[in-house]
């Protein structure tokens, strides 16, 4: 077996404070939020020493897949292929690309792409990132980059998840979805813009070294909807994984909810991180990326 290269790195968690035994995690999304109402009612906290694998040349020894880990890599030659995220029509026909691409990777019934976003920067200070990239999400304006969300979350609850399923499926999907006893899950396929990802690449924990207990469902309000995600918890016991030297034709796939799990989240929790290999003095690699969302309908046997 080839030697697994572990190293340490500080992440940021949500603290469970006092206020939260009490009240529900919030943050919102309103355009006209109420004069002197906090944005949320969320602390974090930055674990300094998270121990994680670099799984580069090492993905058969550790067996990473999304039915086992929530999250894998594989491998997508660009062939040509450029997304000029500022125009409508190169960003659809790249999602359509990745729709036909998971769609044969997991041998799918279908594949519906319902969202994507655009990164870009090195998040100076994450708490500050977080609280600006919260204020620009309310315009729903995917043409202006955000920062990488470096706080370790899943972008759906157990409840978040089948809320959005049935906000992506007409009434009649629905249906054929239940009688024919299918299998939904909520996908995200992310990969880098650049020849490589720079700083801030992003960590995956494998969902299966996780507690209950870890996840934390946080509401996210906006002025139309409440959408429930999720928030995440250290401890020890988690294994986290990173692919050094990501390059654009290598894909990161994650579960951010599947319908066949039960708990307060069965999503692979993930965030970015500054990257162990930047050195004092070494040029910025800014990470620019694109994940799209992707709903995956498979026969559940």
């Amino acid at each position: 077996m080839a030697s697994i290269q572990s190293t340490t790195v500080p992440m940021t968690f949500l603290l469970k404070t006092d206020r939260l035994k009490v009240e529900k995690p919030f943050e919102l999304f309103l355009t006209n939020p109420p004069a002197g109402a906090p944005i949320s009612n969320c602390e974090f906290i930055r674990e300094p020493a998270v121990a994680i694998t670099d799984v580069r040349d090492q993905e058969l020894d550790l067996n990473l897949s999304i039915e086992t880990t929530g999250f894998e890599f594989f491998r997508a030659p660009i062939d040509g292929l450029k997304v000029d995220v500022t125009d409508e029509a190169s960003v659809l026909q790249y999602m359509s690309t990745m729709m036909a691409e998971v769609k044969d990777h997991l041998q799918a019934d279908s594949v519906i792409a319902f969202d994507w976003r655009h990164r870009r920067g090195n998040p100076p200070n994450i708490e500050d990132v977080h609280r600006a990239n919260l204020k620009r999400t309310i315009t729903q304006d995917r043409k202006t980059a955000l920062s990488p969300a470096g706080i370790v979350h899943c972008d759906e609850s157990h409840a978040g998840g089948w809320h959005r399923l049935k906000l992506i499926l007409t009434g009649d999907e629905l249906q054929q979805f239940y009688a024919k006893k299918q299998r939904a899950r909520l996908i995200n396929i992310w990969r880098s813009i650049a020849p490589t990802v720079g700083d801030y690449p992003l960590a995956f924990c494998d969902l299966g070294t996780t507690e209950p207990g870890d996840f934390i469902a946080c509401d996210k309000i906006q002025d139309t909807w409440i959408h429930e995600e999720a928030y995440f918890t250290y401890n020890e016991r988690q294994k986290w994984y990173w692919l050094s030297n990501q390059t654009n034709e290598e894909l990161s796939l994650f579960v951010t909810w599947d319908s066949k799990q039960n708990g307060p989240a069965n999503g692979c929790p993930h965030g970015a991180f500054a990257d162990p290999l930047t050195r004092p003095g070494d040029a910025p690699r800014l990470r620019e990326s694109i994940e799209v969302r992707l709903l995956v309908i498979t026969s559940d046997e």
